[in-house]
């Protein structure tokens, strides 16, 4: 939501500016991150559902 045209700084979240280089690789790098803190809950979805009868 930081890349979107909406205002979050009342959550103490700052814009991200992704029409630039600098921006466009934090948002990456962020995005990556989330990936990777994300991987361990998509597998266990994953093994859960593959559960179900």
């Amino acid at each position: 939501m930081r890349a979107s045209p909406y205002d979050l700084s009342g959550f103490g979240l700052a814009p991200i500016a992704i029409e630039g280089p600098t921006g466009r690789a934090e948002y990456v790098r962020m995005q990556s991150e989330l990936g990777r803190r994300a991987q361990s809950l998509r597998t266990e979805l994953i093994d859960r559902c593959r559960r179900l009868p």
